[in-house]
């Protein structure tokens, strides 16, 4: 094609035809203009359509961790409230009259004496962020992923805060005796050598100390979860109406 077009000037300018040459050379200009402009419009196509698939499959992907959050967040806020539950039947019990010593340190046992670290296994949301794939997004649910991921981020650290503090009064009552307390049940007589039994105030205090700052991370956790599970919906609500555009 191109030795074609170079033929053609060359019989131009031969023949002396300089005005034709002219024009003819400005045509080709504007033609190669053209295919410039056409073959520049293809490429945008062509990426354009790369980057609405790869937003399409963020889409899919996004819903099926949000749906994966709000699942698991509405697990942990079911296990939490009966943790709750349990120390508030405690709190109950207490309150009953003429109750012994002994019972309410039995009752102390009957509470779900664990933490539960939150952990969430999703991460689109990281992955957009770190490979800059955010971009893809509207700006609108840029900014509500934006905020999720980092009231998540907060919620786990909060939770994991709580959870560190409350254990760190719990080990410490175990290291008054608690072990004692179960090694030496049959053992009365070393028990009472060992003046296991004064230890159990202190243990008490301090189980009771764990669980109730336990419980009030707990109510904080289920509070964030629950608005956590409220932005997800949001968020799903927001792709869906993008993925029908």
């Amino acid at each position: 094609m191109i030795k074609f077009f170079r033929k053609i000037r060359q019989n131009l300018l031969m023949e002396n035809k300089t005005g034709k040459y002219l024009k003819y050379a400005i045509g080709e200009i504007v033609l190669v203009m053209v295919g410039i402009l056409l073959a520049l419009q293809v490429n945008n196509w062509n990426e354009n359509r790369k980057s609405e698939y790869v937003k399409q499959n963020y889409y899919k992907q996004l819903l099926i961790d949000l749906e994966s959050d709000k699942n698991y967040a509405q697990l942990m806020i079911s296990t939490l409230d009966s943790s709750i539950t349990k120390h508030k039947n405690y709190i109950e019990s207490l309150k009953q009259p003429y109750i012994s010593s002994n019972e309410s340190f039995n009752n102390v046992w009957k509470n779900n004496l664990f933490t539960r670290n939150l952990e969430f296994k999703t991460s689109t949301i990281k992955s957009l962020i770190n490979t800059g794939d955010m971009s893809l997004l509207e700006s609108n649910l840029r900014d509500k992923l934006t905020n999720y991921n980092g009231s998540k981020a907060n919620l786990l650290s909060l939770s994991k805060t709580n959870n560190d503090d409350a254990n760190d009064i719990y080990q410490s009552a175990f290291m008054r005796g608690v072990f004692l307390q179960f090694a030496l049940e049959h053992q009365p007589e070393f028990a009472n050598y060992l003046n296991v039994d004064n230890k159990r105030p202190e243990i008490f205090t301090k189980l009771h100390g764990y669980l109730s700052w336990r419980t009030f991370g707990e109510k904080g956790t289920i509070k964030r979860l629950s608005e956590l599970i409220v932005d997800a919906d949001i968020i799903i609500d927001l792709i869906n109406e993008n993925m029908k555009e």
